[in-house]
């Protein structure tokens, strides 16, 4: 009884899905009339493998003959659009694949491409102009024989698959792990004040700015050498070997090296300026409020007194604004910070907007000065802040390489799929860090 049932349900689920693509074939040839060459339903529906959850995959023959040469190629897009639109409306169990070009078809046919073989094979016709039906029966009577010739086209593609896979190796050095090494090289040497370097001299800009200055090991600057000339010599077709799994494996472990060490050089850089910027606030602070006291003839003898006369003889009278006050304390606050090693503790942005507001302290403070007691200087720096972030963005890029470059104009790889492990491993071990 069971087996009866499932055997009624099975040939129900059949039937629904041959009037949906009934359907759908009727909506379709309305769309595209005189376009339509034949209609194919393919695949575990026509094979009678299929499951509850099986898709119908259909197959759209269209008659490019009728455009103009190449145009087909420019409108199979939209075709596609429209025929997914219409599966949808009709049965979310419709699945119609990109229209296939009439010619695009045939010259399939002829080489025994293993697609449209099977498709003839095993598709059944739902809609046909007398154009599939008989190529069916041709094959059935053996008249489509796998030629010696075809099968040789298809072998030819076999090495050059197996060559672009070693190759691959080769590129994943001499492009992506190059320009993570290059990016974060250029990143630091604009942090530093030095302009971002062509490629072709940026080993010497760093020896000259980083390790000359004892800011970085030569080692580092020895491995970015190595690797620029690595990347020439596959640049100029001078490289002719091959690249083991455990040559890349060890040039991935030196990248990775070295793009930590570039980020714990920028790191070390931030703070060196981030404490410089505190140091140079409060000693502009200072200064300017003992200049001002000094001139209305309310300097404490004390130093230490100086915030309270700060409040009772500044701000109290009015003389500038009661916003310095807090800032003066700040002020303090952050220089207390660095003195106890908890220069971690403190935000860049605090810092910058202090360094502006004990900037504009000293404009302000000026109008209760004499001719004889000028305020300190405290020059701007703004190109120094916009090296800053684009350093920052920068090496941002060291860790974030989006696809391979081309592999004998091959079309592009997808670095997701090729090289994601590497970007991974760097991005992982420098978080943890």
């Amino acid at each position: 009884m069971a087996k009866k049932i499932g055997k009624k349900l099975r040939e129900f689920s059949m039937e629904t899905r041959l009037k949906s693509s009934n359907i759908f074939k009727d909506k379709i040839l309305g769309m595209f009339k005189g376009y339509i060459k034949s209609v194919i339903v393919w695949g575990s529906i026509t094979r009678g493998d299929y499951t509850g959850k099986s898709d119908v995959d259909i197959y759209i023959i269209f008659d490019d003959t009728k455009m103009p040469l190449k145009k087909f190629d420019s409108i199979r897009d939209r075709v596609y659009d429209d025929l997914l639109k219409s599966a949808a409306s009709i049965d979310p169990r419709l699945h119609p694949q990109p229209a296939i070009a009439l010619t695009e078809f045939w010259d399939g046919i002829r080489t025994c491409h293993p697609l449209f073989y099977n498709i003839v094979r095993e598709g059944y016709a739902i809609y046909d102009t007398g154009f599939f039906i008989p190529m069916r029966k041709l094959l059935e009577w053996g008249k489509f024989p796998a030629t010696a010739e075809a099968a040789e086209l298809r072998f030819e593609a076999v090495p050059k698959r197996l060559a672009r896979v070693k190759n691959v190796k080769t590129y994943m050095v001499a492009e992506d792990l190059y320009f993570s090494m290059m990016d974060a090289t250029q990143a630091i040497l604009m942090y530093v004040g030095v302009g971002p370097p062509v490629p072709k001299t940026a080993v010497r800009e760093m020896k000259k700015h980083l390790v000359a200055e004892g800011l970085l090991e030569e080692k580092y600057a020895d491995l970015m050498e190595k690797m620029v000339s690595f990347r020439k010599a596959v640049e100029h077709k001078e490289f002719k070997g091959q690249i083991s799994g455990v040559e890349l494996d060890k040039w991935i472990d030196d990248a990775e090296d070295y793009i930590n060490r570039m980020e714990k050089l920028l790191e070390d850089l931030q703070n060196r300026r981030k404490a410089s910027d505190i140091e140079k606030s409060y000693e502009v602070m200072v200064k300017a409020s003992v200049a001002a006291l000094k001139a209305i003839d309310k300097l404490p003898k004390n130093p230490k007194d100086l915030p309270k006369a700060f409040n009772k003889h500044l701000i109290e009278p009015g003389l500038v604004n009661p916003f310095y006050g807090e800032i003066f304390g700040k002020v303090l606050e952050m220089r207390k910070m660095l003195e106890d090693k908890q220069l971690y503790k403190i935000r860049e942005r605090d810092v910058y907007m202090n360094k502006e507001y004990v900037r504009k302290f000293v404009m302000d403070v000026r109008r209760v000065m004499d001719k004889k007691g000028p305020l300190p200087e405290f020059a701007k720096d703004e190109k120094v802040e916009k090296k800053m972030a684009s350093a920052k963005a920068k090496l941002d890029t060291a860790k974030d390489v989006d696809e391979l470059p081309d592999i004998n104009r091959t079309p592009k790889v997808s670095r997701k799929k090729r090289v994601i492990k590497v970007v991974k491993k760097i991005v992982k071990k420098s978080k943890k860090k």
